[in-house]
């Protein structure tokens, strides 16, 4: 539990005269997250989930300050999901996903919130618990090793669908659309405050983890500049921000759980960021990770679901996205397509540090993400270049390509 934190006396101050059994969550990564069960007296939930963010990421300690708006910034798109939300349409506009209930959110001294003694900022959200959950590497694991209560292929590919859908519907024109038609909406989720985490996060880092490669300078200084100053300019989109397995929780399995996905933690959203070259391309470096390890212990049928469940995400978002891609500099796709595999090597190289660092496959994940920055190139002239073009065939099951439609 966050230190010195006291979320009975926080509860009770929303449920009078109860009393709850407070347990802290695996998993939270930049918030300390809790689930709440009432022990005595009434409230209209029998049990909460509770994300209480501080002015830094919890995993990183107060050194790695992050503003507490981030949470404002979940509220608000956690309200436009919900049934009466702007954003409800969209959820169900071809497959239907999940979404956290939002309860309520406390902004403001711990003091105040009668969280703590201290004056340190603080926000809280409340949400409605969804019961047992595990993220969708999890999911198809256990259904691949447990084969008896194994979920069919065909089914497999329906999640995948479902969710590869969905990205294809946020990234979308419309519904940046509709956020900006509520111009108090659109202020709140138009930020730039996740990019000094992500620069000392996701791309200082990058110098050091690039090691003794003949050409680090130059693979660093390719990844700083589509940082720092792109020379391409990208449309901008409502994104996750951190689109990673745990984004997507299913129920965890039993004989009466829900197939459908929920997609949660939108603390890194905003409507000015980027689509495939953000969320698609980081969530499918930790795929790939996820590939490289059942591949290296040999677990055939781990291999094959994850494969078969990142296959099937890929087709949905290309059939929604429709983004179709032209060997011509000025055509926006081929830029996107090059910018999505500079992010997706950078971040499999940040991966294999970052979570991955015990497995025996960091040396390999390092070199695929290396590959990656390489075949970007320093244009998009020298990156569908014959010679480069070529090689690009050789991707790993063309993993990155099939997002995009090549006429």
């Amino acid at each position: 539990m966050a230190e010195n934190t006291d979320y009975q006396i926080y509860l009770n101050s929303i449920y009078p005269n109860t009393t709850w059994s407070i347990s802290r969550l695996s998993g939270g990564v930049v918030n300390f997250t809790f689930r709440a069960t009432l022990v005595s007296g009434s409230a209209p939930y029998e049990s909460l989930i509770i994300k209480h963010a501080r002015p830094y990421i919890a995993a990183g300690g107060p050194e790695w300050a992050f503003t507490t708006q981030r949470q404002t910034v979940e509220a608000e798109l956690l309200s436009l999901w919900d049934a009466d939300g702007a954003l409800f349409p969209q959820r169900n506009r071809t497959t239907k996903w999940r979404s956290p209930h939002l309860i309520r959110h406390d902004q403001g001294k711990e003091s105040e919130l009668g969280l703590s003694s201290s004056d340190e900022e603080a926000s809280v959200l409340v949400l409605a618990d969804l019961g047992s959950l595990v993220n969708i590497v999890e999911f198809l694991t256990f259904h691949a090793t447990n084969k008896e209560n194994s979920i069919t292929n065909d089914e497999r590919d329906e999640i995948a669908a479902v969710v590869g859908h969905a990205f294809g519907i946020i990234h979308s024109p419309s519904t940046k659309s509709i956020i900006h038609a509520t111009p108090t909406c659109a202020a709140k989720l138009t930020h730039s405050y996740t990019e000094g985490v992500l620069y000392q996060t996701g791309i200082e880092p990058i110098k050091s983890r690039l090691g003794s490669h003949p050409d680090a300078a130059l693979l660093y200084d390719r990844v700083l500049g589509e940082f720092k100053a792109p020379k391409y300019k990208y449309p901008k989109c409502l994104a996750m921000g951190d689109f990673t397995p745990g984004s997507i929780l299913m129920d965890a399995p039993s004989s009466t759980a829900s197939h459908s996905p929920i997609i949660v933690d939108w603390e890194f959203a905003r409507v000015n960021g980027h689509g495939i070259n953000g969320d698609i391309a980081c969530f499918l470096a930790s795929m790939r990770c996820e590939l490289l390890l059942a591949q290296q212990a040999g677990s055939t049928s781990v291999y094959e679901a994850l494969l078969g469940f990142t296959a099937a995400f890929c087709a949905a978002y290309r059939q929604t996205s429709e983004l179709i891609c032209r060997k011509q500099g000025s055509d926006v796709n081929m830029q996107l397509l090059r910018a999505t595999f500079l992010v997706h090597g950078r971040e499999m190289i940040n991966r294999a540090y970052d979570t991955y660092e015990s497995s025996s496959c960091v040396k390999e994940m390092v070199e695929l993400g290396t590959w990656y920055i390489e075949r970007a190139g320093d244009s998009v002239e020298d990156f569908y270049d014959a010679a480069n073009w070529e090689k690009l065939q050789e991707e790993r099951d063309l993993l990155i390509q099939s997002l995009f439609i090549f006429p």
